[in-house]
């Protein structure tokens, strides 16, 4: 019911089984709120004694989502402790004994063996906040497969979006059928780096440059298309909106800096650098505020002047600005 955590700098099995002894591990109470010590670069032991109550071997999987840098999963067994190898965050889908989005490890148990599991978590590309679970293996893997049913589907209606919107274009020459196909690509990159299925969709490279950026910069390029295509829709010109300089500016600075990230995650992985995720996200935070006022802005001067599909598109954006907000 409680799962003992402790923060050590020191990655030494034998340093976490002594000072667990010691009664120095904080044992967490609420199994239904995630793990979080906040934004720091940490290495961090969790702590789980297992059992296997049932009549026969049994395969458990601790799976840990959200940017691993580096795990380490320490068995112990008696006075034996059995280390694991390193895993990652960052590890090629074919480099993976099973086909999982996010980092994980394997721990045997026979009928009525208990053992004692130390993970040890390097974390420095986000906050120290630590989704997890630790399930049989076919529970798992039944769970991972429902999720991916469900994205299967979000993909398959997002695809055709995108490629009756091309077809679109081709018939009727609007631009608008170019940029609402790229808000909405960016919006499905975005949620599918949120469940973290890049692993799936992309060679390793591509997959260690948005295990880095999260998706950021796709938020960043939705901001771009949302923007763009309300602008179209609405017909906001410079000349008839004194909102369309800001605006524009604002869209202008979301796709740079959407770039940016990307670029800088490249460089940082060609280097060795450190990427320094909350300078970018600190950043997009304050485009998306101001991006979205200035949309908002755009939108009640429309509907002001009387603008058709206005008061339409004014009731479409509420949802996704509160969310924002």
């Amino acid at each position: 019911d409680a799962l003992p955590i402790y923060s050590l700098n020191r990655p030494d099995i034998q340093d976490a089984v002594n000072l667990n002894k010691a009664g120095k591990f904080i044992a967490w109470y609420n199994p239904g709120m995630p793990f979080n010590l906040g934004m720091q670069q940490s290495y961090i032991w969790l702590y789980l004694p297992v059992k296997n109550e049932s009549a026969h071997d049994m395969c458990l999987v601790w799976q840990l989502i959200d940017g691993i840098d580096t795990a380490r999963l320490f068995c112990k067994s008696g006075d034996e402790i059995t280390p694991h190898p390193f895993i990652s965050s960052y590890t090629d889908l074919h480099q993976r004994s099973l086909p999982l989005r996010a980092a994980f490890d394997t721990i045997w148990l026979k009928a009525g063996e208990q053992k004692e599991l130390y993970l040890h978590v390097w974390k420095s590309t986000y906050n120290t906040y630590m989704p997890f679970t630790v399930l049989p293996a076919a529970e798992l893997l039944e769970k991972e497969s429902f999720t991916a049913n469900i994205y299967c589907v979000y993909v398959a209606v997002f695809a055709f979006i995108i490629l009756f919107n091309f077809f679109l274009y081709i018939s009727l020459r609007d631009v608008i059928h170019l940029w609402y196909p790229f808000f909405i690509f960016n919006i499905s990159m975005g949620l599918l780096l949120e469940v973290f299925y890049d692993v799936f969709l992309f060679p390793g490279s591509l997959h260690h440059i948005f295990s880095l950026t999260y998706n950021t910069p796709f938020a960043d390029f939705s901001l771009v298309g949302t923007g763009r295509v309300m602008q179209l829709l609405l017909q906001q010109k410079r000349g008839n909106s004194p909102f369309w300089g800001a605006f524009t500016g604002f869209l202008i600075t979301d796709f740079v800096w959407g770039c940016a990230q990307l670029v800088g995650a490249v460089w940082c992985i060609q280097t060795g650098w450190h990427y320094n995720y909350f300078l970018f996200r600190s950043v997009s935070d304050v485009l998306l505020w101001g991006t979205t006022a200035m949309l908002v802005c755009s939108v009640i001067e429309k509907v002001i002047q009387r603008q058709p599909l206005a008061l339409i598109y004014l009731f479409s954006t509420m949802l996704p600005t509160l969310g924002i907000l």
